[in-house]
């Protein structure tokens, strides 16, 4: 079953749409679990560098142990259309 993990930047209207929608996954059971790090703007540029991504939010899947980058918002959706239909 998938994990996600992300960065969600408070204040992104992008980063808090992939929020609900991965809460919501994981209350549906869609999905095994989620892990958000909220940050501030003051961090944004931190990860920024460290996962190598301009744009919020920064989301991850996992089928095993390793995490896999998946994109932004749009990738998110993206994603989901295409693991669950």
């Amino acid at each position: 079953m998938l994990k996600f993990k992300s960065v969600i930047l408070q204040g992104c209207p992008y980063s808090e749409k992939a929020d609900t929608l991965l809460n919501c996954l994981v209350e549906a059971g869609a999905i095994e679990s989620y892990e958000p790090t909220y940050i501030s703007t003051q961090q944004k540029q931190q990860y920024k560098q460290k996962n190598k991504m301009d744009t919020f939010p920064h989301i991850f899947y996992s089928r095993n142990q390793r995490f896999r980058k998946v994109g932004g918002c749009d990738d998110l959706i993206s994603f989901i259309m295409k693991s669950f239909t």
